[in-house]
């Protein structure tokens, strides 16, 4: 018999982490990021937005916006300080501000994403896990290593139920946070996932360096192999993932909204007022030259045609902006993760916290 068509694949549901030695896991040394000439001018675009003041130098607060935006990370005060004292001193400046230049060593040396190697994640059938499972339980039993002479360690995960260990071996260990999230995020693209959080959608931009077409090209593929209601990814949050270069764009991205948001807090509007005024025909939606007026308006520096159709592009497909887009794109992360929570209908849905 020929195979006809393409064949059903499974849901991933089970994974195994998997440490063939425990003796050789070691922490991997930060991968620093080698940028292309795009690349590192949408860094120092997205920098340039979050110079609030144009100083060229980054005080406490705007590093912390900048980590924040790249990295989805929150340093302690005393982190803070150790960060500012540790890249000044490297550079020769002051130990309270960072400059461009230090601020982008700082972004691209990887120290953000810790990991380790001899550490891998394997998707495995239900039937496999539970075979896993089984021999994991006798072994443990009779106080036998689970495979004789071999300080293997492994953990089985559920991918569908946040990644929880099910079972794990005695000397299997956690990972770093950033390892975890990223085999976890891959897993669920696998598993044609279509909703993902912003800081979700980091990780798969850092962890698949495609090009935006061949990612969409490969899920469509994929998703077309399993036996699943329809549904359209491009009403999704993935669907960013599918417009945006890579992690860099997406900082870009962020910066833009910062600058915008931060903008129309200071000429004392909420963010629905703000879109009131912006929406000149008063149909609902932010038209390209609507959009430009506004961030023209609001004295974005720099400001190009690229750079709204860059703007419009990483929130939506259509070529205009509704409302509801308008406020997500523009709220601060807390009050978004605080929507999501809500349904999507809480701090942002007249508008009146996102701009405070």
């Amino acid at each position: 018999l020929h195979w006809v068509g393409e064949r059903r694949l499974k849901n991933v549901v089970c994974a195994v982490d998997w440490v063939p030695s425990a003796r050789f896991l070691a922490p991997a040394p930060p991968r620093r990021a080698e940028l292309s000439e795009s690349q590192a001018e949408r860094l120092r675009n997205a920098l340039t937005l979050l110079d609030s003041d144009g100083s060229g130098v980054f005080e406490a607060a705007e590093v912390v916006e900048a980590l924040r935006s790249a990295e989805d990370v929150t340093l302690t005060e005393a982190e803070l300080q150790e960060l500012l004292r540790a890249a000044g001193a490297a550079g020769g400046g002051r130990g309270h501000a960072l400059t461009l230049g230090q601020l982008t060593t700082v972004l691209t040396s990887g120290e953000f994403r810790r990991e380790e190697t001899g550490r891998m994640r394997v998707v495995v059938s239900l039937a496999e896990a539970e075979t896993l499972r089984c021999a994991m339980h006798l072994r443990q039993a009779k106080g036998e290593a689970l495979v004789a002479g071999r300080d293997v360690a492994l953990a089985v995960r559920c991918v569908a139920a946040h990644d929880v260990v099910l079972d794990a071996t005695p000397l299997w260990t956690p990972p770093y946070d950033y390892q975890a999230a990223a085999a976890h995020n891959c897993c669920r693209f696998m598993d044609c996932a279509m909703h993902f959080t912003p800081q979700e959608l980091n990780v798969l931009l850092r962890s698949i360096p495609a090009e935006p077409a061949r990612r969409r090209i490969w899920f469509t593929m994929v998703l077309a192999c399993r036996r699943r209601l329809s549904k359209r990814w491009d009403q999704t949050p993935l669907a960013r993932l599918f417009a945006l270069e890579d992690e860099w764009s997406m900082l870009k991205q962020r910066a833009q909204a910062v600058r915008v948001r931060e903008a129309i807090r200071d000429r004392g509007l909420l963010l629905h007022d703000a879109f009131t005024k912006f929406d000149a025909d008063q149909n609902g939606l932010l038209s390209l030259a609507e959009i430009y007026g506004a961030l023209d308006w609001l004295d974005i520096p720099d400001l190009s045609p690229a750079d709204i159709l860059f703007f419009v592009r990483s929130i939506t497909t259509a070529a205009h902006v509704t409302y509801a887009e308008f406020i997500e794109a523009l709220v601060s992360p807390e009050e978004l993760e605080l929507m999501h929570a809500g349904g999507g209908a809480g701090a942002g849905a007249d508008g009146g916290a996102a701009a405070a």
